[in-house]
């Protein structure tokens, strides 16, 4: 009987504790209800003071899982009216340990559905003031860097200049991370539908891309990535897919010093008879024809199957292939330049339907040797171009 009194008891005291605990929750959660409100205008109009702008802000709260939340959140441009940087939900997780130590670190800083809209007037952009408001420490923008990972899942981005061109990137998706806490590596990722407008000129696409930037304290020195566009569209001129690969070393040396490899691939590229460029094409043919000896048929439209671009530059060599499969002919040229020998080896190769032309030049910088001879007309534009080559590999590698 008396342990049964006691059981009876203890299940009361436990009883009356979890009645109080709830009670005591329920409180502060009505009063948290009450005055969420009233915090959430108060640290808008905080904020609004640090950056000197307008800000509203629905909602923040806090869970030891996620971290911070923001939701409905809007920055206004300088005149209060205009949008600058909207979404409808963040999330920023700081990292606990770095914290207790006084030191705060985001180790993850997301923001999803919304919009950035930057204008640039003059010589400055839209964000000019926000950028002043970074520590004064003479540091470089990517130093100052305490986020880990940065991501913006589905904005759309809108950029103008003041001559009128502009950028739109359509339901973007944009990942930065940041692999070192004292260093500037960085991995930058982006999938988006690209519109442009760049010299009245109409440009669209679906872009991704993928790039390793280093950086040696303040000095950028090597770039790594690649660019990938599907559906082109260049006002009335159609291509299905561009490839850029890019790998380019000791960026902070002298341009002669540094290392770099490029591929570019192109495809399914069609010009329109209506297109200026096609009658450009049309215009150049007759070079061909001299060099070739026959005459070359124009279709109503220009179309490249295929193009494959490939360029490589270490230890003053340097090496390019450039081949083009179309309607009009199909070319290949590769160029082996060696500047310590000042010595340059090309071969070209050209065909229109049954007619095939190869030739090779194996000689000094500037003094090209064509074999075999074709005739003097053709030796003569073949020695021009290859001049001409030599001169702009060696001012766009080297400067030179």
């Amino acid at each position: 009987m008396e342990m049964d009194k006691k059981r009876k008891i203890i299940k009361i005291i436990i009883f009356a504790g979890i009645l109080i605990i709830l009670l005591i929750s329920s409180f502060f959660y009505f009063q948290y209800i009450r005055v969420k409100g009233y915090l959430n205008i108060k640290m808008a109009q905080e904020i609004s003071k640090k950056i000197n702008r307008k800000i509203t802000i629905e909602a923040i709260s806090y869970s030891a899982i996620e971290g911070v939340k923001l939701k409905k959140v809007c920055i206004k441009e300088k005149d209060g009216k205009t949008d600058f940087f909207c979404f409808d939900k963040a999330i920023i997780k700081i990292e606990i340990l770095p914290a207790l130590k006084g030191k705060t670190i985001f180790s993850d800083v997301s923001f999803s559905n919304g919009k950035i809209i930057l204008k640039k007037n003059g010589n400055e952009w839209s964000f000019s003031d926000l950028i002043e408001l970074l520590p004064k420490n003479n540091k470089p923008i990517h130093l100052n860097w305490n986020a880990k990972n940065f991501y913006f899942n589905n904005f759309n981005i809108f950029i103008s200049f003041p001559n009128g061109n502009e950028i739109f990137l359509e339901k973007s998706n944009i990942d930065i991370y940041h692999r070192s806490e004292t260093g500037g590596n960085f991995e930058f990722k982006i999938k988006s539908s690209i519109m442009t407008t760049l010299n009245k000129n109409f440009i669209s696409g679906n872009l991704k891309a993928n790039y390793n930037l280093n950086f040696e304290y303040a000095v950028l020195d090597f770039i790594k990535g690649n660019t990938n566009i599907d559906k082109i569209v260049f006002n009335d001129i159609t291509a299905d897919n561009l490839y850029i690969y890019a790998e380019i070393f000791n960026l902070k040396e002298k341009k002669e010093q540094r290392k770099f490899e490029l591929n570019v691939s192109l495809s399914d590229l069609l010009i329109p008879s209506s297109n200026k460029i096609y009658n450009l094409i049309k215009d150049k043919t007759n070079i061909l024809e001299k060099i070739l000896g026959k005459a070359i048929y124009i279709q109503t439209e220009f179309n490249v199957k295929n193009a494959n671009l490939s360029s490589k530059y270490e230890s003053k060599i340097i090496k390019n292939s450039l081949e083009i499969n179309s309607n009009l002919l199909y070319f290949l040229c590769k160029s082996d330049i060696d500047i310590e020998k000042s010595k340059h080896i090309l071969n070209l190769k050209m065909k229109n339907n049954n007619k095939e032309l190869e030739i090779k030049s194996d000689s000094k910088l500037s003094k090209p040797e064509i074999s075999p001879s074709i005739s003097e007309t053709a030796d003569k534009y073949l020695k021009e171009g290859i001049i001409n080559l030599e001169n702009f590999i060696l001012k766009s590698t080297t400067g030179g």
